[in-house]
């Protein structure tokens, strides 16, 4: 045990401290320059940049030169004729006419024109070139050879420097005059994150993943020592497919052909076919080209398979494979942690199974990163609940680290911190106990190696002062909402758009009906009767601490709920067991659960079912609200949750016996299975 003590604790700190290392190792830094000259056929040079803005620009040419171009005649620009904000963010050098008609070449930067020089003063013999010079900070245009004045040297301090898509001309060899061949424009790239690991950082961060993979090893030796036999990672039951499985997987393969796809497919599309030109992850899209770090790993796996094909099942099928991933862990960790009713007794798992596909499908079939953030809180979980149920400590350090990855994705990641807090107070327990045999050192090294490997793929070719700027970038350009916004992501939920349609709607409300069932039979029975307690109780508070922490995500999208696919579907299977509990068996509690349902339908039809893009052509009531003969769904359900409540009020109060309303339960139970009672056998206990 001694040996096995001292390596884990050499090789998780080693490991974490190379991780913290990885933001500081040296990189090669890429550079690269434009230097154009006109040459013999003054051809003009297309040439984006994928920052947009250079980091300096210089432009030269002989005054005499200038003097002679025609009237009307764009010497030099940035962007090309004709192109959107040609004028308000490029730089143009052209030759015009004032309003009392004197012939001037002006110097106009991002809609500021700089210079206006007369020709006749470019003829003066003292003038030498014209020189404009944009850098960080200040932007100078000047005749070089004159006497500084207003009128031949102007200069403007700030970010001025112009966009720049490559340098344009309408100077051809037959035009162009004697002398302008001597012109020169010299553009410095802006290659900040254009940057590859050196061979020194590559080893060690090998060695750092190397060191990290054997703490997570020895410390799993040192879980041993209790001399329990381990638990198999994967169960044997793993291999097996019951008829529900083979729905939910049909269900998504076939959605991952037909269905709609989530409204920044597009962008991250041409940010994914970008990076490998460009050498990076650069959002062009927002944020002036900076990368998709620190949050951004996931768009590395979009560009590797952009490198094969762009086709669209291709490129998603990182995310079937996270649904299908997704559910079998519902199926096989979470419905058997839930107790042996849920494992027995059919119509939870079908229900969990209907619930988890309406998320899915609403919100996670394109590229965006919340499958991924939806499967890293559920294993989050679900390795969690395994660490409490062995007492072991390797399940929570790799739940530790699948949180960690999970934030890794997107923001919306920080759901998983619910979830380790959730099971908080019983790790520690182990952990406590553990320490007393082996000490805390071999302990907090693998807890620290795995937490930080992150940074790995954070830092795999950036250093910190490249990720601490595109940070920066990102935080002043936004959109960054304080928490308090919250309220436009509900606000935009409940709003007639394809951020509020009919399939976003429901599953979200539907999972806080679960949710407040769940909640109400908790409180007045202290538990979910048939439910397993603990894993019941914490289930309820990753739930619940996810909604409250989404509140600190930067933007507020309705998309973000579709992190939430996973947990939805577990607590759709303890929503049916809390329904066979007695607190909701009484036929008054049944007509307040049919209310809360035809009150969720009401609200989820109360819009158009609309979607976005091109995967809203061809939908029924895309411009308008769902109807059945000309009767709109949201009336008949709002009017059908008043009649329940009305029943529910009359059984309470005596006016109506509990047998009418438990007859009418019975048939409205023929079409609505979740009000169909469990068996009470000694095997559904």
């Amino acid at each position: 045990m001694a040996r096995d003590r001292l390596m884990a604790i050499v090789t998780g700190f080693l490991g974490a401290f190379l991780a913290v290392l990885s933001g500081f190792l040296p990189v090669h830094q890429d550079t690269s320059e434009i230097h154009w000259t006109p040459g013999e056929d003054y051809t003009s040079v297309t040439a984006p940049l994928v920052s947009g803005r250079p980091l300096d620009l210089t432009i030269t040419a002989p005054c005499d030169a200038l003097a002679e171009v025609d009237d009307g005649t764009r010497v030099f620009s940035t962007l090309p004729e004709g192109a959107p904000g040609r004028i308000s963010d490029g730089l143009v050098v052209q030759r015009s006419r004032t309003a009392a008609d004197t012939p001037v070449l002006e110097v106009v930067v991002r809609n500021l024109t700089l210079l206006s020089v007369p020709v006749s003063q470019l003829r003066d013999p003292a003038c030498e070139t014209l020189r404009v010079r944009a850098e960080t900070g200040i932007l100078v245009a000047e005749l070089t050879g004159m006497d500084a004045d207003p009128d031949t040297r102007a200069a403007v301090p700030g970010a001025m420097r112009p966009q720049v898509t490559g340098v344009y001309t309408d100077l051809t060899a037959t035009t162009a005059p004697d002398g302008m061949a001597a012109a020169t424009v010299d553009v410095t790239v802006d290659a900040r994150y254009s940057s590859s690991p050196t061979l020194l950082k590559i080893v060690l961060m090998v060695i750092g993943v190397i060191a990290t993979v054997a703490s997570v090893f020895y410390l799993h030796r040192l879980d041993a020592i209790d001399g329990r036999r381990d638990r198999r990672f994967v169960p044997r039951s793993w291999k097996r497919l019951s008829p529900v499985d083979g729905v939910v997987i049909a269900v998504l393969g076939f959605w991952h052909l037909v269905g709609a796809n989530t409204s920044d497919d597009g962008y991250l599309l041409t940010m994914a076919r970008a990076a490998g030109p460009s050498g990076y992850m650069a959002n062009y899209y927002r944020w002036l080209g900076s990368p998709e770090s620190p949050v951004g790993w996931y768009y590395e796996i979009l560009r590797v398979f952009a490198e094969v094909s762009t086709a669209s099942p291709w490129m998603r099928l990182p995310t079937l494979a996270c649904g299908i991933l997704a559910w079998l862990i519902i199926s096989r960790e979470v419905v058997p942690r839930l107790g042996r009713l849920a494992r027995r007794w059919y119509r939870p798992r079908w229900t969990g199974a209907a619930l988890f596909l309406a998320f899915w499908m609403a919100f996670n079939n394109g590229l965006r990163p919340e499958p991924v953030i939806a499967l890293g809180a559920l294993l989050t979980w679900s390795l969690v609940e395994r660490a409490i149920a062995t007492r072991r400590l390797v399940p929570g350090v790799a739940a530790i680290g699948v949180a960690a990855f999970s934030l890794g994705a997107g923001p919306t990641g920080l759901m998983c911190v619910a979830a380790l807090a959730a099971g908080s107070r019983e790790y520690l327990r182990s952990l406590r106990r553990r320490a007393r045999v082996i000490g805390w050192a071999p302990i907090l090294g693998p807890v620290l190696a795995v937490g930080l490997a992150l940074l790995y793929t954070v830092f795999a070719d950036q250093t910190v002062s490249a990720v601490l700027e595109a940070t920066r970038i990102r935080t002043e350009l936004g959109p960054s909402l304080p928490w308090y916004g919250e309220k436009d992501r509900w606000v935009a939920l409940f709003g007639v758009s394809a951020d509020g349609g009919v399939a976003r709607r429901f599953p979200v409300l539907l999972m806080l009906m679960c949710l407040a069932l769940v909640i109400a039979v908790m409180l007045r029975r202290g538990t979910v009767p048939g439910a397993a307690a603990g894993p019941s109780r914490r289930l309820v508070g990753v739930i619940a601490g996810s909604l409250l922490l989404l509140v600190f995500t930067p933007t507020k999208w309705t998309h973000h709920f579709g992190v939430f696919a996973g947990l939805a579907g577990a607590l759709a299977v303890l929503a049916v067991i809390a329904l066979r509990s007695s607190s909701v068996s009484l036929s008054r509690s049944r007509w307040l659960v049919g209310a809360a349902l035809c009150l969720v339908v009401g609200l989820s039809t109360a819009t158009d079912n609309t979607w976005w893009y091109v995967s809203d052509y061809g939908i029924p009531f895309s411009s308008s609200f769902p109807a059945i003969g000309g009767v709109q769904v949201n009336y008949a359900a709002f009017i059908a949750a008043l009649v329940c409540v009305l029943v529910a009020g009359l059984i309470h109060t005596g006016v109506l016996p509990d047998s009418p309303g438990e007859i009418v339960t019975r048939r409205l139970a023929r079409v609505l299975p979740f009000l169909r009672r469990a068996p009470d056998t000694p095997a559904a206990r």
